[in-house]
């Protein structure tokens, strides 16, 4: 809990830059201290789809008292609210001890139903009925949404064999979403999911199903803007069973999205791929740069049990319940141990800086 309490009030996620101000129930101290800080907590993040129309820290303690009425708990909690995403939101951490020391727990559809439903209602009795959000509008959130959308759809539609041409895009696609579309390719080709080619798009093999891993894994599009000597195109998640030992240099550690601790590992391997790896824990002993033979998993693990992301005005599900997260064994390998595996291979991985003799 600790480290998600430091995660949630880092310098940088406030607003101007600056370190949030957690507020709640409870002193910082209070969740962490004693039989408290043993215990499981739960995570929530709050993201409505007009953070500037609703006072955040009053939607975040109207929403503790009606889960405090339900369940006949007395909350200890605290918040944060981050400035630092395209939509601002709260991070909301509850303790699994109660201000008159019973243990709190809730169970998994009370958390993705019931509080969801309380946070739309007060936003509603304060707000009135949710509006539909303008086409146009829309459109534009979708050109640069890392996930797949309703212009992704119209891309599909007009590939063949991978290319798009755009004048057939301007044919089929209705007027008033060509112009989104187009800048959606453009979208593609910046994260290297698509790249021009005599006036049309050739989309990578793998695009859909990297904007469709991009919703469960929120760093996912992002960790392939941070390779190093691989095409974003050939970056795939790592499967144990499918792909077994890899050798290769980590160019990225990072956390998977805000809500949990959940860390990627991001990995280049000696025979020109390059591979997503969400673990279990952050991984010791190693860094950006390393060499490292990733073997095989000592187990996965469901995240998302006590963590989840509600979205009142309707905008996402549930957070990463069914993200299979690995525990790994890896090995750290000095530069003669690599170009020994890149000479068993007889490759030359381009970028790595190795001379073989």
């Amino acid at each position: 809990m600790r480290a998600h309490l430091s995660y949630i009030q880092r310098k940088g996620s406030g607003k101007d830059g600056e370190r949030p101000e957690l507020f709640g129930s409870s002193e910082k101290s209070e969740l962490t201290s004693g039989e408290a800080g043993k215990l499981r907590h739960y995570r929530l993040v709050i993201s409505p789809e007009s953070p500037e129309d609703f006072p955040l820290q009053l939607l975040a303690k109207k929403l503790m008292q009606r889960i405090e009425y339900d369940t006949a708990y007395s909350l200890s909690w605290v918040g944060a609210i981050h400035e630092n995403t395209e939509h601002t939101h709260i991070h909301l951490v509850i303790s699994g001890l109660d201000k008159k020391g019973r243990e709190v727990s809730f169970s998994r559809k009370y958390i993705s139903s019931q509080m969801r439903e309380h946070a739309r209602d007060i936003l509603t009795e304060g707000l009135g009925e949710r509006r539909p959000v303008p086409e146009e509008e829309r459109l534009k959130k979708e050109i640069k949404a890392n996930h797949f959308t309703s212009l992704d759809e119209a891309i599909e539609m007009v590939s063949r064999a991978g290319r798009v041409s755009t004048r057939a895009l301007r044919v089929v696609a209705p007027p008033s979403h060509v112009d989104a579309a187009l800048a959606r390719l453009k979208f593609l080709e910046e994260v290297g999911l698509a790249r021009r080619e005599d006036g049309d798009y050739m989309l990578a093999a793998s695009w859909q199903d990297s904007l469709r891993l991009s919703r469960r894994f929120a760093s996912y599009l992002g960790a392939a803007k941070q390779l190093k000597f691989t095409p974003p195109s050939l970056l795939r998640l790592y499967s144990p069973e499918k792909d077994g030992r890899i050798v290769g240099r980590v160019s990225a550690i990072g956390r998977i999205d805000e809500l949990s601790n959940n860390n990627y590992l991001l990995l280049e391997s000696i025979d020109g791929r390059a591979f997503y790896v969400p673990l279990l824990r952050r991984p010791r002993g190693i860094s950006v740069g390393d060499s490292i033979a990733l073997k095989e998993s000592l187990h996965t693990a469901a995240s998302g049990e006590g963590e989840q992301r509600q979205s009142p005005g309707g905008r996402a599900s549930s957070a990463s319940t069914s993200m299979h997260l690995l525990d790994m064994r890896y090995a750290k390998l000095p530069d003669e141990k690599l170009k020994s595996e890149l000479r068993r291979l007889g490759t030359r991985r381009s970028g790595f800086g190795l001379h073989l003799s």
